[in-house]
């Protein structure tokens, strides 16, 4: 319970054998236990082990806590750019959407948006333009339903947890002049 020690592995070396005595030092925090006799060798090689499995579960949690760190900040920016912004799956079935996107889809709460697919928004041509060049290519793309009005689309690329996300931003281009298409 000391904020100090927490961390440090605990081994009990111990002559009991019973499981209740075995079971009672790890309800108290041992993370293994070796049985009298033991070897020098042996308990060199548990407290090694141990240690350098608290070093990388220590490693692990600053990453997952950095991690969080910029996601939140990548969802606050997003939230408030002033661009309809995309998260989707390279089956194209929407993750997130920010206020701006919300707007353009006509949808009012996450549940609306979860698993819906960019597919269904999207003519059937300019989805597939979009799915063949990899999403990463600027295209002029149609949302069902607002058929007059023109968007640039474009996406990037991350990896969030071995699984591809694209990132995709939507610019009304309706009032342009000229589009490189």
């Amino acid at each position: 319970k000391n904020a100090q020690t927490k961390e440090i592995p605990i081994i009990f070396l111990t002559a009991k054998t019973d499981q209740n005595s075995i079971l009672k030092g790890f309800e108290v925090g041992g993370v293994d236990y070796m049985v009298k006799p033991f070897s020098h060798a042996e308990v060199l090689a548990r407290v090694s082990t141990h240690l350098q499995l608290n070093q990388l579960t220590q490693e692990k949690n600053l990453l997952i806590k950095g991690l969080r760190h910029s996601e939140a900040q990548s969802r606050l920016i997003t939230l408030h750019t002033p661009q309809p912004v995309i998260y989707f799956n390279i089956e194209g079935v929407v993750t997130y959407l920010n206020s701006e996107a919300r707007k353009i889809f006509s949808i009012d709460s996450d549940e609306q948006y979860l698993g819906f697919s960019l597919e269904e928004k999207i003519r059937a041509n300019e989805w597939e333009q979009l799915k063949a060049k990899g999403f990463s290519s600027r295209c002029t793309v149609h949302l069902k339903g607002l058929d007059e009005v023109a968007f640039a689309f474009q996406a990037s690329e991350i990896i969030v947890d071995e699984d591809i996300v694209y990132v995709g931003v939507l610019q009304n281009i309706s009032n342009l002049n000229s589009y490189d298409k």
